[in-house]
């Protein structure tokens, strides 16, 4: 079964311009290492939809993705953010590798906001976030009873 969360780990982390900014950090919500090198990426599923005909199942459903690009300055979270847009936004088609390749319908900007994260500790140096909230229509490989 394809994993619509291990297809845009595979994609992002096969684009140029996501590379060039973040390398290969790019992990979901809660498994970042903890001695982090900025910037990086996180991402989550914060919804997912099945989209029904009458009665059954389509193999349609809309997810909604949080990508949180994170940087110790505000311009450095901006430029992942936007390379994150360019990769992601009005993106249709095939994504992923191997046995995981999930079809994109459509994967849409919903929103995009910023945010910054003060200091933990007494190092007086925070974190900047610019976070992108993504609907993803994509095909499921099982329909949902």
């Amino acid at each position: 079964m394809s994993s619509l969360r291990v297809a845009l780990f595979q994609f992002l982390t096969q684009q140029s311009g996501v590379i060039a900014l973040v390398n290969d950090r790019v992990y979901p919500v809660g498994e970042s290492p903890k001695t982090i090198v900025y910037p990086y990426i996180t991402y989550q599923k914060i919804s997912n939809r099945h989209i029904r005909h009458m009665s059954v199942g389509s193999q349609l459903a809309a997810s909604r993705f949080q990508i949180n690009c994170w940087a110790k300055d505000a311009s450095d979270a901006d430029a992942v953010g936007q390379a994150v847009r360019e990769a992601m936004d009005n993106r249709r088609g095939d994504i992923g590798t191997g046995g995981n390749v999930v079809n994109l319908r459509g994967s849409f900007l919903d929103s995009d906001d910023e945010d910054f994260e003060p200091p933990s500790d007494d190092s007086k140096v925070g974190r900047h976030n610019a976070r992108l909230d993504l609907i993803i229509w994509h095909v499921e490989s099982a329909t949902p009873v």
